[in-house]
């Protein structure tokens, strides 16, 4: 029988606790197990998910069991500037389905869909951004990158200077943003997770962004 349809009662009776007793809700979800609470959220109403993800006493290990397309069809009602808190806990293939649906443009990525991500997965903190970077394409990385800001590589020569406001981690690359006033916070995180982090993706970034 297909788990869905099986629990459908029980998903109505959980959402409508939710609706008027979050503490029983809550304990109404703890006492299923993971598979049935992912069967009870799947089963609501899109525009219910995120109340039932909230209620959840282990969101951390619910959200990731998620199916892809169920991830993506909640993010979209949640709206992914409120969803920093759910993809904290995505999985990397959650992340990459949300932003091929999101970001790309037939063969091509919309680098203005990708900013938001970009900027999301930097709110939802250093495990996410870095999952999340690790995940994605490296090339509409670096696309993106290009539109936002100029990246260069000391000469070593000691008649150059770095442009006004540049950044560095190094020493090596600076980079500052392309737009006056453009504020890069989140690419500057990004940056910093990837050079403590995983110091190869860092370096190929720069390079391609150059």
């Amino acid at each position: 029988m297909d788990a869905r349809s099986a629990l459908t009662t029980e998903a109505r009776n959980v959402l409508a606790l939710a609706r008027k007793d979050r503490r029983a809700a809550t304990e109404a979800l703890a006492s299923l197990s993971l598979p049935a609470q992912v069967a009870v959220v799947c089963e609501a109403p899109v525009r219910d998910r995120s109340l039932l993800l909230e209620l959840s006493p282990n969101p951390e290990s619910l959200i990731p069991l998620l199916p892809e397309a169920e991830f993506c069809f909640t993010l979209k009602a949640v709206g992914l500037t409120d969803a920093s808190w759910m993809i904290a806990y995505a999985s990397s293939s959650q992340i990459v389905a949300g932003v091929d649906l999101d970001a790309w443009s037939g063969l091509l990525p919309d680098l203005d869909a990708l900013e938001p991500w970009i900027a999301t997965l930097a709110e939802a903190g250093e495990p996410a951004l870095l999952r999340g970077s690790r995940s994605l394409d490296a090339e509409m990385l670096v696309r993106y990158l290009r539109e936002r800001i100029t990246v260069l590589l000391d000469p070593r020569d000691d008649d150059w200077q770095a442009p006004p406001g540049a950044q560095t981690l190094d020493g090596q690359f600076y980079f500052v943003a392309t737009r006056e006033n453009d504020d890069i916070a989140h690419i500057v995180r990004l940056f910093d997770v990837l050079f403590r982090e995983d110091y190869w993706l860092y370096y190929r970034l720069m390079q391609g962004s150059i």
